[in-house]
């Protein structure tokens, strides 16, 4: 990536693969052709004038529709940008009651739901860009936000929302909050592990890794797999986990694992990866 995107600061692949985006340090979204390596567009998001500020912030969290069409991009700023990856046309920025964290599409790609600083959820129309206004988070720890995870279910009705303070679900038809006692944990980092988003992974403080079966259901169950270790930071992509150690001078270890066996209570396994260093 050329020096004046700056450095890539969140990613994500679209749902036909044919693509990846990335958010960056300057305030780009760069999209590269999956096939030929090479940037296929690039979309810098305009930020308001600021006298305190020297360099553009960063973009904190993306996401991408499921119809492949739209990219929405959480600014430093901590409004919303969305953006037609086609560029045939302008989109629209979405401006929250407080500060957005995090930004996920629902499966039908017509709305956004937006986590917001100290917790809550805020959804957006695409089309009209308006918002009934924000789900209640006043129980949330003061000071939380959900960096780890933010997804709809596949109906489209429920919002999860993982950090290190706690797991929420919201009900967005009832404007409502809710969370199963088996999401009453805390999550260092999370990713679900199925398409229609009823199982979640997540590691807490300690590196415990943890199994929620029916995780938007008040029937969900937690399955405790296995304990990491002590790493500074926990990454999951889908099955994968990812602990990083940058503990070494000049040098940062990591460690690689995947979880298998993951749809039947019980069977849950860690398939454990050669230890990596990189220098």
């Amino acid at each position: 990536m050329s020096d004046s995107y700056g450095e890539p600061t969140c990613l994500r692949y679209t749902h036909s693969g044919k693509y990846l985006v990335a958010g960056t340090s300057t305030s780009y979204v760069v999209v590269w052709d999956i096939e030929t390596g090479r940037i296929s567009r690039t979309m810098s998001v305009p930020q308001t004038p600021s006298a305190f500020r020297v360099s553009p912030p960063r973009v904190k969290d993306l996401d991408v529709s499921r119809d492949d069409t739209l990219v929405a991009s959480v600014l430093g700023s901590g409004d919303i940008d969305l953006h037609y990856l086609s560029g045939v046309k302008d989109g629209r920025r979405l401006v929250p009651i407080k500060q957005a964290q995090l930004v996920a599409f629902s499966p039908k790609s017509d709305v956004v739901a937006v986590g917001l600083d100290r917790g809550g959820v805020q959804i957006f129309s695409v089309d009209t860009g308006e918002s009934p206004g924000m789900i209640d988070g006043s129980d949330t720890p003061s000071g939380s936000s959900f960096e780890s995870l933010l997804s709809f279910s596949f109906d489209g009705r429920w919002v999860l929302g993982a950090g290190v303070t706690g797991i929420r679900i919201w009900d967005t038809r009832e404007s409502i909050k809710r969370t199963p006692k088996a999401l009453r944990h805390d999550a260092k980092a999370a990713s679900k592990l199925s398409d229609d988003g009823d199982v979640l992974i997540f590691t807490d403080r300690y590196g415990d890794v943890h199994v929620v079966m029916n995780c938007f259901d008040d029937s969900a169950v937690r399955h405790r797999v296995e304990s990491l270790g002590h790493f500074n930071t926990f990454r999951i992509v889908g099955s994968v986990i990812v602990g990083l150690d940058s503990g070494f001078v000049e040098k940062c270890r990591f460690k690689v694992w995947k979880i298998a066996s993951y749809d039947s209570p019980g069977t849950y396994r860690i398939d454990r990866m050669p230890d990596r260093v990189k220098r």
